[in-house]
């Protein structure tokens, strides 16, 4: 079996321009700026097949989304799956299951999947981040931190340590 190319890899999507939609590229700001983090992150608007050798080269991959407005203030975080049941079509945009499908079929990976979901108020244009999100931002950091902690590092290896 092959060594993944990296143990951790987060995938932040959403659109920066649409207030709280932007809220995962605000969370990889924020791991960038910790010397502390050791990860891959990428960030995109949505997610496309072409992200799928990355996942599969990966040991633990966290998906990070706002959530649609609903009126809970906390953040999800949910382990998630290939979805092996056949889509009704695979277009440009994508599930993070599907994402992981399609991994899985082209290159063999197989990592273990998070799906972390940030609270939002709003999805305006234009709209600045709304204080739901940016405490959420902060609450998906460490749901993050948990998650490379007991996933990917032995306690000496520093991957995401607090």
């Amino acid at each position: 079996m092959r060594r993944p190319a990296t143990d951790l890899l987060i995938i932040a999507f959403g659109n920066e321009l649409r207030g709280d939609d932007g809220a995962a590229h605000h969370l990889v700001h924020r791991l960038e700026a910790d010397s502390r983090f050791q990860g891959l992150m990428i960030e995109t608007h949505q997610l496309t097949p072409d992200l799928a050798e990355a996942v599969a080269s990966s040991r633990v991959v966290c998906f990070v989304d706002a959530r649609t407005p609903d009126g809970d203030v906390s953040v999800s975080v949910t382990q998630i799956e290939a979805e092996f049941a056949a889509p009704a079509s695979l277009g440009h945009t994508m599930s993070p299951e599907q994402l992981l499908t399609v991994a899985h079929v082209l290159y063999g990976g197989a990592p273990e999947a998070w799906l972390i979901g940030i609270p939002s108020e709003s999805f305006e244009l234009g709209a600045p981040l709304s204080q739901t999100a940016l405490t959420g931002v902060t609450a998906a950091v460490e749901a993050i931190r948990t998650i490379a902690s007991s996933a990917i590092a032995a306690p000496d290896e520093g991957l995401c340590t607090s």
